[in-house]
């Protein structure tokens, strides 16, 4: 079940708490730039509610086929997700997505986490078994005073580690959601939408109610052989078909999991481990 926290709003709201705070300053570098651009940004972003882990279509990025599949569907959007506590928030460039990923710790508090993420367009792309790939870029954004605060240098590295982990992490959240839209078969549809009186709100000192989508599926898209029949006449063993990415000359289209074949055959039994 996914549920509209308002994240964006409960973010924005701590960036202008930041703004007063010394702490911010110190732990970030280019604090002032920050704290700056990043509520304006997330005012204009288009919001988005994913499913837990943000895990969409699980599909290996098998979706995303070059450079050109590898884009934002608006300037800037923010991805929540709600049993982790997380805000992502991705910004397009003219060479590269840039990221930013806010969590939402134990005490209730709300952290930007201390490492930018960028899909540059500049840098050559990597493949892998014959598949296009993506390299995350992470920069860690320490302030000096970071380095000089009482930590032994073992949590230093564990704590710029922990950063750089749920960097790239965003960043894959980020890719599966746009191999997500890459399908014609998946759409937006409203999750909340936006408040009215977000005017009257904001003067009761109470947080605006931001407009926020999910993503889902048109319809279940039946299997079809690769001359565009249904079935083959032949019935195989019964045995379940992940749910995939097909590629099209018209774009790519998901296609649901599903039982297939003739139980009388025999039954073959598969067991998927999710990692």
């Amino acid at each position: 079940m996914i549920t509209c926290r308002n994240y964006a709003a409960k973010v924005e709201n701590y960036i202008d708490s930041a703004k007063k705070s010394l702490t911010f300053k110190k732990i970030y570098s280019q604090s002032e730039n920050l704290l700056e651009t990043l509520p304006e940004a997330i005012k204009r972003s288009h919001n988005f509610v994913l499913p837990d882990y943000g895990i969409i279509l699980n599909a290996g990025f098998k979706g995303l086929v070059d450079l050109e599949s590898v884009n934002l569907p608006y300037p800037i959007i923010t991805l929540e997700i709600g049993n982790q506590g997380i805000l992502i928030t991705a910004m397009e460039g003219d060479s590269e997505i840039v990221f930013f990923t806010f969590q939402y710790d134990d005490k209730k508090r709300w952290a930007l986490t201390p490492a930018i993420g960028r899909f540059s367009r500049i840098k050559p792309f990597t493949f892998k078994d014959g598949e296009f790939g993506i390299d995350i870029e992470r920069t860690l954004i320490f302030n000096d005073d970071f380095e000089n605060e009482i930590f032994t240098e073992h949590v230093k590295q564990e704590i710029k580690d922990q950063a750089l982990f749920v960097c790239e992490t965003s960043g894959h959240i980020i890719l599966e959601f746009i191999e997500a839209l890459s399908c014609r078969n998946v759409e937006e549809a409203v999750c909340q939408k936006a408040s009215s009186k977000n005017t009257q709100r904001i003067k009761s000192h109470k947080l605006p109610i931001y407009e926020t989508k999910f993503l889902t599926l048109k319809g279940a898209v039946k299997e079809k052989n690769a001359t565009g029949e249904q079935g083959t006449g032949t019935s195989p063993r019964q045995h379940l078909r992940r749910g995939h990415i097909r590629r099209l000359p018209k774009g790519n289209i998901w296609v649901n999991s599903c039982v297939v074949g003739d139980a009388s055959n025999g039954v073959i039994s598969k067991q998927y481990i999710l990692k």
